[in-house]
């Protein structure tokens, strides 16, 4: 003798109990979609309201054309329950054995015949929650049909399986489980530069530097790696340098922040005082100047004047001289 199913029938049930309405169409209703099967269970609990004629199926598959048995609750008119073995027949069965028992692992409910039936199922299925590495619970829902949302840690990105999983009939969930990796983003090589520090993890900062002779011209000798594996900035571009002159000893700047504080002071050394500029001092009247130049130009100005003036008062006086000299004074 094998025992089927025990049914228990009790008055009371859980507000988060599962609520089903069936029809007066004697058509049964599978109770897969709502958790509800029959495996691994040795019975199961419900409370139903209805006229007459409420069919219970304790199904092997989950349709009622495969092999079932079918308990009927107050069939043909009476208060008398029944267990039959098919659908197609009023085959009594007295008790609750089979000489060659189905297997029963699905079921089902209905309603007809001029009834309708209001139904509660205990809702005692939840799938264990699951934890995976790099991974965090964002929602956590356990319950039958219940969605749990995960999330990869900070720094890591899905490279397979689904951040949102549902607890499906049988305790188990849907989907694949997820699996989340560090971000990194793919080293990046530049013409004219070498590498100096290589950090390619996320929020990592790699490092370049410009080959010798050549000079940073645009873009970042220093990159971020991003959330979406891209780096920050853009990428460096060095150029040879053109100078005439011997490289030998000259000195490059390879890193931004360098280069612009060695801008910033060349940009002091070359700033020109306006108040020190010819033209602010030629708009001034009788200012006096002493800048070297302004000095040595009144100089050569001034010494040139009295030059000039004393020869002419001795070529005015030349030929009465001349004359004095060759025929005497009188």
């Amino acid at each position: 003798m094998e025992q089927i199913l025990l049914l228990i029938f009790i008055p009371l049930l859980r507000a988060t109990d599962i609520e089903l309405f069936t029809a007066d169409d004697k058509q049964y209703v599978e109770l897969s979609p709502y958790c509800i099967t029959a495996a691994n269970r040795s019975a199961f609990s419900f409370q139903v309201l209805a006229k007459d004629n409420a069919h219970v199926a304790l199904m092997s598959t989950d349709n009622t054309a495969g092999p079932l048995y079918e308990i009927v609750i107050g069939g043909w008119g009476n208060k008398v329950s029944c267990i039959r073995s098919e659908t197609v027949n009023q085959t009594k069965l007295i008790e609750f054995t089979h000489t060659n028992p189905y297997p029963v692992n699905f079921l089902a409910v209905m309603t007809g015949f001029g009834s309708t039936g209001n139904w509660k199922f205990i809702n005692d299925v939840t799938c264990n929650l699951e934890a995976f590495e790099n991974t965090r619970v964002i929602i956590n829902n356990t319950e039958c049909n219940g969605i749990t949302t995960y999330d990869c840690e900070h720094g890591y990105y899905l490279v397979q399986g689904n951040l949102q999983r549902t607890c499906l009939t049988g305790r188990t969930w849907s989907g694949i489980p997820p699996v989340c990796e560090q971000i990194t983003c793919n080293l990046e090589v530049y013409e004219n530069t070498k590498v100096i520090i290589n950090n390619t993890i996320y929020n990592g900062i790699t490092t370049y530097e410009c080959e010798h002779d050549y000079y940073l011209v645009q873009g970042n000798l220093q990159r971020t790696c991003l959330t979406g594996r891209t780096w920050s900035g853009i990428p460096p571009v060095c150029e040879r340098c053109m100078c005439p002159c011997s490289m030998q000893n000259q000195r490059f700047y390879n890193s931004s922040e360098e280069l612009y504080q060695r801008i910033q002071e060349l940009r002091k050394i070359l700033k020109v005082e306006k108040n020190s500029t010819n033209a602010y001092l030629r708009k001034k009247i009788s200012v006096p100047d002493s800048r070297p130049s302004s000095v040595g130009i009144g100089n050569i100005c001034g010494y040139g004047v009295i030059i000039v003036l004393v020869t002419l008062l001795v070529i005015s006086d030349a030929p009465i001289l001349y004359r004095q000299i060759r025929f005497g004074t009188n």
